[in-house]
């Protein structure tokens, strides 16, 4: 009887402290959703805010190119185009769709780019509609009255080339004959040259209040994101203590026997962990100094069938090149390829294994191109530090790394510089002696990969 009441109370009392469990849970993982809607929301907002700041110190540096290529060419289509993005600009001519990404580089040499039309709107009116603050608003406005000063002057170099000059009333109604050494002095000498360092220190100045504006804001997030996340282990904690504290009893009659198929299990997970967890020495999640590289293959312009066929060889082969140099490829989503070294903890360099991996790698991707004659291009990105590994699907067995580090190389991959090797200064410095590297041109922290030194 006693014991037929013990077990009421005992699922009673369990259920009952696994549904505030889960409440709990729930809640807390509620809550940390909406931090990660603050968070892409801010994100984008921000990307928004860049790309406006982007377009201004784009078009300037597009009407500069514009008037000087017409005044070395006299190419009557460089003054078209130069008319073009001034109208643009002004809200006089719709805006290109993709205007944000290459553009007049590539009306250079294509009439295939897409020129889809978007809306027609100043720059000027979708700066102020923006919502900046009011100081980072007047640094991109007084940005754009320096560079509408600018293109006064190209204007005269334009006028000078086709031979009209200004009257007394600044009209340009005096007809002689064109003037190139005119137009060349206009878009090259110190006054030019002053005006359009006016317009780059107007954005300079905004970039670096919108830097500090953006960081205060991500730690601003960051730190209620951990108050969260503390908040939420105090009351998981405390729930599980007096779970643990009441299930003691029951659990402590049962004998655990398990049997298992470690060797299928297994087959899933880097060799050096299945063989450590296979001999009993390593739990399903650790911590550990770690060398991660984010690689990303791609081809330039539409991906073929040929070319599919030709990546998913690569891949097999750079599979081969892990082993090789004892590193562990940790998963491939589409075209990112992750390898990771020092995660098994017997590796005497890591950052050496790796380098040397991922110069391998590049050598096999040259090699591809060649061979099939495609277009293939890379970006990399390594960064070495602490790192949490463990099984992320206990039913399929997937393996897999958290961390920092991984958020640094994969910005380091996504914000590369094509076939080019980016990894950070730390792992430069611990590669210094063995390997060449180069820092990065505007970036102390980032440095690029060069080769082994003999």
């Amino acid at each position: 009887m006693r014991q037929s009441i013990f077990k009421e109370r005992f699922f009673v009392f369990f259920f009952v402290c696994l549904s505030v469990f889960v409440v709990t849970l729930l809640g807390c993982l509620f809550l940390l959703l909406k931090i990660e809607d603050r968070e892409v929301s801010s994100t984008k907002k921000a990307y928004s805010d860049y790309l406006l700041a982007d377009e201004l110190r784009q078009t300037s540096d597009d009407l500069t190119k514009m008037v000087r290529l017409y005044v070395l060419t006299a190419d009557p289509k460089y003054a078209e185009w130069y008319h073009e993005i001034l109208r643009i600009r002004s809200g006089l001519s719709p805006t290109p769709e993709n205007y944000h990404e290459i553009y007049w580089d590539l009306i250079f040499h294509s009439k295939d780019i897409n020129t889809a039309k978007g809306k027609t709107i100043s720059l000027k009116k979708r700066i102020q509609d923006a919502g900046f603050p009011p100081i980072e608003e007047n640094f991109l406005l007084e940005g754009e009255v320096h560079s509408n000063h600018l293109a006064e002057m190209e204007q005269e170099a334009i006028y000078a080339m086709k031979g009209k000059f200004k009257n007394a009333s600044g009209f340009y109604s005096i007809q002689g004959h064109a003037n190139p050494q005119l137009a060349a002095k206009l878009v090259s000498e110190e006054e030019y040259m002053r005006q359009k360092a006016e317009v780059m220190q107007s954005l300079q100045q905004f970039y670096e209040h919108f830097d500090q504006r953006i960081k205060e804001q991500t730690d601003d997030l960051a730190t209620f994101n951990k108050s969260v996340i503390f908040l939420s282990m105090a009351l998981l904690v405390a729930i599980a203590f007096f779970m643990v504290r009441f299930l003691h009893k029951a659990l402590r009659s049962l004998n655990l026997a398990a049997e298992s198929n470690e060797h299928l299990l297994l087959s899933a997970l880097p060799p050096a962990i299945s063989e450590k967890i296979q001999q009993g020495k390593g739990s399903h999640v650790s911590e550990c100094e770690a060398c991660v590289l984010f690689l990303d293959v791609g081809v330039e312009g539409e991906l073929t069938k040929k070319d599919a066929e030709a990546l998913q060889l690569l891949y097999a082969e750079l599979d081969h090149i892990t082993e090789i140099y004892h590193v562990e490829r940790i998963r491939t989503v589409q075209e990112t390829y992750m390898v990771a070294s020092g995660i098994s903890g017997k590796e005497e360099s890591a950052a050496e294994q790796l380098a040397d991996f991922m110069l391998a790698a590049k050598q096999r991707i040259l090699e591809w191109e060649e061979k099939y004659h495609s277009s293939f291009y890379f970006k990399a990105g390594m960064a070495s530090g602490t790192v949490i590994a463990g099984i992320l699907d206990q039913k399929k067995y997937l393996y897999d790394l958290w961390g920092d580090v991984l958020k640094v190389a994969s910005h380091l991959e996504s914000n590369g510089v094509k076939n080019e090797i980016q990894i950070t200064k730390k792992l430069a410095s611990a590669l210094k002696g063995f390997f060449e590297t180069e820092e990065k041109e505007g970036e102390e922290k980032v440095y690029f990969l060069r080769g082994r030194i003999n």
